[in-house]
């Protein structure tokens, strides 16, 4: 995916998590920058992989515990993740 695409993806999601109220920063750079978002006690990355969506899920304060998941499309990841960050 060209850099100015990867760029745009990375910027809606990181727009879509900052709107539900997220903690949201670009972090990276090229085609290693991803998505990083926390809200209350659990982050995520969001960052391309192949031709999927990865979404690493990490309950904060619990060091280096994290759990993958792929999505086919930065829509389906958005959604997974506001559910995930929204759990209580």
């Amino acid at each position: 995916m060209p850099e100015d695409d990867y760029q745009k993806k990375l910027q809606a999601v990181a727009d879509a998590l900052s709107t539900a109220g997220c903690q949201v920063s670009i972090r990276g750079d090229g085609a290693a920058r991803f998505v990083f978002a926390e809200r209350d006690s659990r982050a995520v990355e969001v960052y391309q992989a192949d031709d999927e969506v990865c979404i690493e899920f990490f309950p904060t304060g619990e060091e280096y515990s994290s759990t993958e998941a792929r999505e086919p499309s930065y829509e389906a990841a958005t959604e997974r993740v506001l559910g995930w960050l929204n759990q209580i």
